[in-house]
């Protein structure tokens, strides 16, 4: 049968437990749960296989066929950056919601006390990188034909103008053409990239250049990058474009 380690609270996997252990036909056994709980949490029916940072080893090596995050006792960018880790495994992402009266599965919904979610419902999986090219591509056509244009004026305002700003980032069209930078992301220009597992790409456009400070915290930061992952889109990316362009051109050096 198929077997499952849940990522969350100890309560919280104990519930599951008890809700499969009463199910006719349970779709899967939990082995255990991981999660960040001191050494000294007292036993209960299930053991505890490691921290979340043991996770992807623990689904490696013992070979589970499920993984359930808690949602409720679990950050979502905690739960997208485990997800994150474990993509390329042949393993089903599930998550323990509160309001949902089945456990929904990717061929049939099964009664269960406890309510189960695919991941991807709450999580929404990655864009894809043909969805990515197709609006990327024609754009950065079109900036990197303005290009020229923004090179003469630049010269004639000078090296700090919004025309100079703006050429430095249409000069780099051809590296988003050849797929080296997305046209909306972060730029590793700034030093602050996102956590690695996050897998956001280097960008010509960084996604905190909407944002209302001109020196966002690391923290501030990290908020920007979050709402892009979990939003993506080319509306989004279309949206960010227009207004970093905006911000670039107009704001004072």
């Amino acid at each position: 049968g198929r077997t499952a380690v849940f990522v969350g609270p100890a309560a919280e996997a104990e519930r599951l437990w008890r809700a499969l252990a009463g199910h006719p036909d349970p779709p899967f056994t939990l082995a255990g749960y991981v999660a960040s709980e001191p050494v000294d949490t007292p036993a209960g029916p299930l053991p505890r296989l490691g921290a979340p940072h043991h996770l992807r080893d623990l689904v490696r090596l013992r070979r589970f066929d499920e993984v359930v995050f808690s949602s409720d006792g679990l950050p979502l960018r905690t739960t997208f950056t485990l997800m994150q880790q474990l993509r390329d495994l042949p393993v089903q992402f599930r998550m323990l919601a509160q309001d949902r009266p089945h456990l929904i599965g990717k061929a049939a919904i099964d009664d269960l006390t406890v309510p189960l979610v695919e991941a991807e419902a709450v999580l929404p999986p990655p864009r894809t990188r043909l969805a990515r090219r197709a609006f990327e591509v024609p754009v950065a056509l079109g900036l990197l034909l303005a290009h020229p244009f923004l090179a003469l004026a630049a010269r004639w305002r000078g090296p700090g103008s919004g025309a100079a700003r703006l050429a430095a980032r249409t000069r780099l069209m051809p590296d988003v053409l050849r797929g080296h930078r997305a046209l909306v992301g972060y730029r590793p220009e700034s030093g602050h990239p996102p956590p690695e597992a996050w897998d956001l790409p280097p960008a010509v456009f960084d996604i905190t250049e909407t944002l209302r400070t001109n020196r966002p915290s690391p923290e501030e930061r990290n908020r920007a990058y979050w709402f892009y992952l979990s939003r993506q889109s080319a509306s989004l990316d279309w949206d960010v474009l227009v207004r970093s362009i905006k911000n670039l051109y107009f704001s004072r050096p």
